[in-house]
């Protein structure tokens, strides 16, 4: 008797054929039931279904997805009602119409004995028994609760395997009256509600315009093994259409024969992670090397065989390796070469020879020296390109004419080495927030270096202490520093190391600064000065050593401060005039420090100043102006001595009427001619200055011209 995970197996085998096939069949459409669950109903089922049409007639499928579904199905039985969707692809849902005049249920035990008898339908026998067998199990609920889903399973297994015992059982059906270029909607439901357990209805979607044709089963992998053959076929792919299979084999590539009488199911198994994805079929073999020729065939939900596979060949091949090589020796004979010798009790008839690789790290990859194997008999072999002054790890194989290898144990050769390596360079590193240190440094040019020891110290003149307990085998490393001292610094060196443990010198001292959380101290007013000119304001800087520059910030009345000036720390700049200032403005005035680290201090007590009254620049009064009968034009110069001069700007009036902006000029502009003018019109001109402060003087002297 199966055990409990088989039956739950084969369970989950039968249900998933039934439904994947018809979701992968182009010619039929799965369509899901919109059925409200009732919480009320103690237990609840769904009803699985899939169609084929046969290019004749419709054969319907279906089964219930639990062992108490299916108790309910036979004894109220199943009603199937069929609709056409019309060629707009519209259907009136009314107007479904049953094909079966009674429910269909199991048939009675008498009916089964036509099918169920000896040497008949052995399919029909096990799901007699599931039906109408005596119970087995006298143990409690639990065990009674198994037997109960073990009929279940064994009864739906053999509706797969065979058409006649899945109509005994009440799950198939053939629909006889049908038309072709149809397509055709089927509904399968209980006969009757059941008051205590719910089971939805199942819909199927046919189209009857083609058959659809079974895809032929094709290996994804063939593995030969010592007197087996295990093949592989994708079950993601083949789930959807086969419930079982048959394998059969022949020796001439012709005339095949049946390896399994029973259909072949491979369960999923926890144990073999490859069943998930696969269907795998092992053959045991009497003999390796002889060719044998393989084909699959499947076996439907509706007991259908689909055609061959196309043959395959595969064979049983030596995969037994020679034995293992022993007592490995390696001696250095000179700096670089090595004698390596072994021993072997046996040498096999199918013994092709012996390979000696190399690796300079035990746990790395070994390379072969030569390409040809040395031949049977050969005990020793001299390495003459040894590494010189680095490690050599030795290991050797036995190899025989099938390919199979046998490796040794593992022998260093200790090579003589008293040159220490050079001195690491490009060391450099960073310290974050955390006190997280970051160090990188240059690979060594010597190929036996081991590794690197790293030293710390919190001084430069102090002694260093070693970082790590173990040879640095990287470029890379990371060390954790504490940030809360007031010791701002540490000192970082490397010394790098070869296998041999020869040291070489020092690398350069790396000096690096611990992160800083703590502000700098603020800087101090100390005294301010207010001309015409403007607001000149003196300060005291910062008393932190780690000062990198001040802000100079200003506000007006209610605004908020806003930057004005940026100094460095290393200029020691003490005083500045504000010149961009406006009469009767009270401005506000503070300082803020930053570190080298980006701290801020908090800003200095803010100084309020008010600017006093400004003296108003004086009006341009140097103008002179000329008539140009040659040229056609009117001449201007002027002349105005201030150093702030930001634009002149000219005004003209024309016969008396106001004056207008005519022309914006810059401070270096003395003079101009106007050609815009005509003959009779009398011009007159006048200038104002615009000052970089913001200031406009009045209007200049006035000069007028008569043209």
């Amino acid at each position: 008797m199966m055990n409990h995970l088989g039956k739950i197996l084969l369970a989950i085998f039968a249900f998933g054929s039934c439904g994947a096939y018809a979701q992968i069949n182009p010619d039929t459409l799965k369509v899901q039931p919109s059925v409200e669950k009732d919480t009320v109903i103690a237990f609840q089922s769904e009803v699985f279904a899939i169609a084929k049409y046969t290019g004749n007639s419709i054969i319907l499928r279906w089964s219930p997805d639990q062992a108490g579904g299916w108790h309910v199905g036979n004894q109220l039985g199943y009603m199937i009602e069929r609709t056409e969707i019309k060629s707009d692809s519209t259907y009136n849902p009314e107007k479904f119409e049953a094909i079966v005049n009674q429910p269909v249920k199991p048939w009675p035990l008498e009916e089964w004995k036509k099918i169920a008898g000896e040497g008949k339908d052995k399919y029909a026998a096990i799901a007699a028994q599931s039906l109408y067998g005596e119970g087995y199990n006298t143990g409690g609920l639990l065990d009674k609760a198994d037997e109960f889903k073990n009929r279940y399973s064994f009864a739906l297994l053999s509706a797969d395997f065979s058409p006649e015992t899945a109509e005994a059982l009440g799950l198939r059906f053939e629909d006889v009256n049908i038309e072709k270029n149809k397509v055709y909607i089927y509904r399968i439901f209980l006969a009757e509600e059941s008051k205590n357990y719910k089971i939805d209805t199942a819909y199927q979607v046919v189209n009857t315009s083609k058959v659809f044709e079974m895809p032929e089963v094709a290996p994804s992998k063939i593995l030969e093994e010592e007197l087996k053959v295990s093949f592989y076929w994708d079950r993601a792919i083949y789930d959807q259409y086969y419930s079982a299979y048959y394998i059969e084999r022949s020796s001439d590539g012709e005339n095949f024969q049946r390896l399994n009488e029973q259909p072949y199911v491979n369960a999923l198994s926890e144990e073999f992670a490859e069943s998930h994805t696969s269907i795998v079929y092992s053959d045991s073999l009497e003999q390796n090397y002889k060719v044998y020729y393989y084909r699959i065939l499947g076996l439907s939900p509706f007991g259908e065989i689909s055609k061959p596979s196309q043959p395959f060949k595969a064979m049983g091949r030596d995969r037994t390796p020679p034995s293992v090589p022993y007592n490995i020796e390696s001696t250095p004979v000179s700096s670089s070469r090595v004698k390596i010798k072994w021993q072997k009790d046996k040498e096999e008839k199918d013994l092709l020879g012996y390979v000696v690789s190399r690796s300079q790290d035990f746990k790395g990859t070994f390379v072969p020296l030569f390409d040809k194997p040395l031949k049977p008999g050969t005990r020793e072999f001299i390495d003459k390109t040894a590494v010189e002054m680095g490690t050599n790890y030795y290991m050797v194989s036995a190899l025989d004419t099938a390919g199979n290898i046998s490796n040794s144990l593992i022998s260093f050769a200790p090579m003589i080495d008293s040159i220490p390596p050079a001195a690491p360079t490009g060391l450099q590193g960073k310290i974050d927030s955390t006190g997280l240190v970051t160090l990188t440094w240059k690979l060594g040019a010597e190929k036996n270096i081991k590794g690197y020891n790293l030293y710390f110290s919190n001084a430069k003149d102090h002694v260093f202490t070693t970082v790590n307990n173990h040879p640095i085998q990287d470029t890379v490393y990371t060390d954790t520093v504490q940030v809360k001292t007031l010791t701002e610094e540490i000192f970082y060196c490397l010394i790098a190391v070869d296998v041999n443990f020869n040291r070489s010198v020092s690398s350069d001292t790396l000096r690096l600064k611990r992160p800083d959380f703590i502000p700098p101290t603020s800087p101090v007013f100390t005294d301010f000065k207010v001309d015409r000119g403007g607001i000149e304001i003196y300060w005291g800087n910062s008393s932190s050593k780690d000062a990198e520059e001040y802000l100079l910030l200003r506000s007006t009345g209610d605004q908020a401060f806003s930057e004005i000036q940026r100094f460095k720390a290393i200029d020691e700049v003490v005083q500045y005039k504000d010149l961009d200032v406006e009469s009767g403005v009270i401005y506000s005035y503070s300082l803020i420090t930053i570190d080298n680290d980006g701290l801020q201090s908090t800003p200095a007590y803010p100084l309020k100043i008010k600017m006093r009254q400004k003296e108003k620049a004086a009006s341009l009064s140097d103008i002179a102006v000329s008539k140009n009968d040659q040229e056609g034009s009117v001449d201007l110069s002027w002349n105005y001595m201030n150093n702030s001069i930001h634009a002149f700007v000219l005004y003209r009036a024309v016969d008396g009427r106001n004056f207008k902006s005519y022309k914006t000029f810059s401070p270096e502009t003395k003079s101009f001619s106007d050609y815009f003018v005509k003959e009779g019109s009398r011009y007159e001109y006048t200038l104002k200055v615009q000052l970089k402060s913001g200031q406009i003087t009045d209007f200049g002297e006035v000069v007028a011209v008569q043209f």
